[in-house]
């Protein structure tokens, strides 16, 4: 749906601040928060959960962190050759890194 204006807000998860749409028979509403909007605000809308290719398919853009995603790499090491070490190493040092557990290194 399309609604003139409001169409043309930001995305931004409902905890970072989101609004969302409410539909009845004869209107819409933006819900903005437990806190509102102030005048000259900008007002963000939560796109909802979804996979990072709806995001770029349908939006034109992906979002920073995207936890509706993953994907399982599965790494064979060794405890004693160094690389389960340097994978989470890695991993903490990923900004996506953060609200996903740690690697199992196989």
């Amino acid at each position: 749906m399309l609604v003139p204006i409001l169409d043309v807000a930001n995305h931004a998860p409902s905890e970072a601040g989101g609004g969302f749409f409410e539909v009845t028979s004869d209107s819409v509403s933006l819900v903005v928060g437990s806190r509102g909007a102030n005048k000259g605000e900008e007002v963000y809308l939560d796109y909802g959960e979804r996979p990072v290719e709806d995001f770029l398919l349908h939006y034109g853009f992906v979002p920073e962190r995207c936890p509706s995603d993953s994907i399982s790499v599965p790494i064979v090491a060794s405890e004693d050759d160094g690389r389960e070490r340097m994978v989470h190493v890695s991993w903490k040092q990923c900004r996506s890194s953060e609200g996903h557990p740690d690697p199992k290194v196989n």
